[in-house]
């Protein structure tokens, strides 16, 4: 099973390669093009997972708060008197874990895991194929031998009839 990575560099690929061809004029591309299966994936994953959907807000885009601000704002401390004692990890923190656990999957992993379905239902029919082939020759080769069996005993028949009317 190839990795995210793998994928994302096909797409790109897919992507130049389609850019050259609309340089060229519509001719032919001077780069090479995709394979069967390369397409096959190209056509499951999609331009999106790629390209992405879109500006993202990333971590550097944090609004840094004025020095004014961080010195007006109160220490967050308790009271001694007031404080609770430490509490020790229970059921919420393993919810927490079994939330994540059970996440659904993102459209890529579904998209392979599809993918893997139906590459090994494929398989799967040319094992059938090829087993129904095999006994199809199977069976031509026992008829052929009971064929030939009858013959010889008709030939037998024959000759001793011709030898009884005698």
């Amino acid at each position: 099973m190839e990795v995210w990575v793998d994928w994302k560099t096909k797409q790109k690929k897919a992507a130049s390669i389609r850019t050259e061809i609309s340089s060229t004029g519509g001719g032919a591309s001077r780069k090479l093009i995709l394979s069967e299966q390369e397409q096959r994936l190209l056509s499951i994953i999609g331009k999106s997972a790629v390209m992405g959907r879109g500006p993202e807000i990333g971590f550097q885009n944090v609004a840094i708060p004025a020095a004014s601000r961080i010195l007006s704002t109160r220490p967050n401390t308790e009271d001694e008197e007031d404080a609770e004692p430490p509490r020790t990890a229970g059921r919420a923190s393993t919810h927490r874990v079994d939330r994540r656990r059970r996440r659904r999957p993102t459209p890529f992993q579904m998209a392979s895991v599809q993918f893997a379905e139906i590459e090994q239902r494929r398989l799967d029919l040319e094992e059938r194929r090829l087993e129904v082939d095999r006994l199809r020759e199977e069976n031509i080769a026992q008829n052929r031998q009971l064929q030939e069996k009858f013959l010889q005993v008709l030939s037998h028949d024959s000759c001793s009839i011709k030898a009884y009317a005698k």
